[in-house]
């Protein structure tokens, strides 16, 4: 029988000694919010769309839908909503049903 004998392709080499890279002990501090700006953004306009130059029932449907979605976010959607009836703040605008209406859901 004819002995073999193992050649040098046949093997890895494998260091010993593993480096690890260093991190920086100093670490960047976030101050970002975790702030929804599209549900805010689509609040806003939402509100802000009329029917007729008097109704605005949009901006209480967003809400409705916000708060019955899988993720629920009232305070941010009822945020916007607010500031999309502020928004409109005109003499012929009475806005109170629909605050009144935004607070009721």
């Amino acid at each position: 029988m004819e002995r073999i004998e193992p050649s040098a392709h046949n093997y890895r080499l494998v260091p010993l000694e593993v480096k690890r890279k260093r991190r920086s002990r100093i670490r960047p501090v976030s101050l970002s919010l975790k702030v929804p700006w599209m549900l805010i953004l689509i609040g806003f306009f939402l509100a802000r769309a009329q029917l007729l130059d008097e109704l605005m029932p949009f901006g209480a449907a967003f809400l409705a839908a916000v708060y019955r979605s899988p993720r629920p976010r009232p305070w941010w959607a009822l945020l916007s909503i607010g500031l999309g009836y502020a928004s409109l703040t005109t003499p012929d605008h009475t806005l109170f049903p629909y605050y009144a209406a935004a607070l009721l859901i």
